[in-house]
């Protein structure tokens, strides 16, 4: 008796062990679409990322389908550039369908449409934007200072925001816990 349950505790702790292993950092996560979005040789590497480690979380699943989003350009042929960009497309649409005011999701969708050509019709960034502006606070909880400023650079730079809104941005105070 004494054995069984020695042997479960073992098997538990180690199935423990494996399992919080096996879960995603979200901030590993912002490393990787920070560099991957600065550099196309670490595009691969993200989406490799979530083989490893599926994403759970809402957050995690938008940053997967960034991922596929951002691997479409590294894609041999158009065809299957389109067809990546398509599943990646739905995919970043499905998780906001299902968790509309989560700000982090919303400016990922915002990044990727800053960045890609107008034929693909893509466009929802003055909804993405409406969403920002309205969690703003969110934007500044987030625990993770170098994608802060990506956020702020993204906005500032975007053509899709007036004078005033970039005004607001700007006095943003971007403060990493």
């Amino acid at each position: 008796m004494r054995f069984c349950i020695l042997s479960f505790i073992f098997i538990l702790s180690a199935f423990t062990l494996f399992a919080v292993q096996e879960k995603p950092s979200v901030n590993e996560i912002r490393d990787l679409y920070l560099i991957a979005g600065e550099d196309s040789k670490f595009r691969q590497q993200f989406i490799d990322y979530f083989i490893e480690k599926p994403p759970v979380l809402p957050v995690e699943q938008a940053y997967f389908a960034t991922a596929i989003l951002m691997s479409s350009e590294i894609q041999k042929g158009k065809i299957n550039q389109y067809l990546t960009f398509k599943k990646g497309k739905q995919m970043l649409d499905s998780v906001i369908a299902q968790y509309d005011n989560i700000a982090e999701i919303r400016y990922l969708r915002f990044a990727v449409q800053e960045n890609i050509p107008g034929f693909l019709n893509y466009d929802n960034r003055d909804e993405d934007k409406t969403i920002l502006f309205n969690n703003l606070n969110s934007i500044q909880n987030i625990n993770h200072l170098a994608l802060k400023n990506a956020v702020k650079n993204t906005l500032l730079n975007s053509n899709h925001l007036s004078i005033s809104e970039k005004e607001k941005i700007k006095h943003l105070h971007l403060i990493d816990f």
